[in-house]
């Protein structure tokens, strides 16, 4: 014997199930992070190690071929599927010159500059 459900138990099973589909959605697209880096510095950035501040390591570079030339900028997307906001940087030029920045908070940060 087969069981049917009500119109009026789908309609809730619907109605619940589609904000809790949606929270996760949104939840998804709110680990990604995008910030602007403006390199004001004299040289260009050739590496770009973005980690979050708990962790003991930088991580892969995350500019991978592209640099962010002298006098320009790029953005940034930080998307490691953590929930984290902050976050510690270590840009490096080709002369090996290193800047470091920590707990950095780029759910509030939109835009970071480099400087001499």
């Amino acid at each position: 014997m087969k069981n049917y459900l009500s119109f009026r138990a789908i309609s809730t099973a619907i109605a619940v199930a589609v904000p809790v589909m949606m929270a996760g959605a949104q939840a998804a697209l709110a680990e990604a992070l995008q910030f602007t880096l403006n390199n004001e510095s004299s040289q260009d950035i050739f590496y770009l190690y973005v980690s979050p501040s708990s962790s003991d390591t930088w991580g892969e570079d995350i500019l991978g071929a592209d640099t962010v030339p002298a006098g320009t900028s790029s953005v940034i997307t930080i998307d490691d599927c953590l929930e984290d906001c902050a976050y510690d940087l270590l840009a490096v030029a080709p002369s090996g010159d290193q800047i470091e920045d920590y707990g950095i908070d780029f759910c509030e940060v939109t835009s970071y500059t480099v400087t001499d």
